[in-house]
């Protein structure tokens, strides 16, 4: 296994994609539970 010193394009590109992916799953889990509070508080007003 050789270690890269430099980061070329692809390591940069993977860095983007993987960064990407891991934003859309924490809103992908956050929002729907947020959407519930919400919810939870609006029905409190009622």
């Amino acid at each position: 296994m050789e270690k890269p010193e430099k980061k070329g394009p692809v390591g940069k590109t993977l860095a983007v994609v993987y960064g990407a992916v891991a934003a859309f799953t924490a809103i992908s889990i956050i929002v729907p539970i947020w959407m519930e509070k919400l919810e939870q508080r609006a029905s409190r007003k009622r």
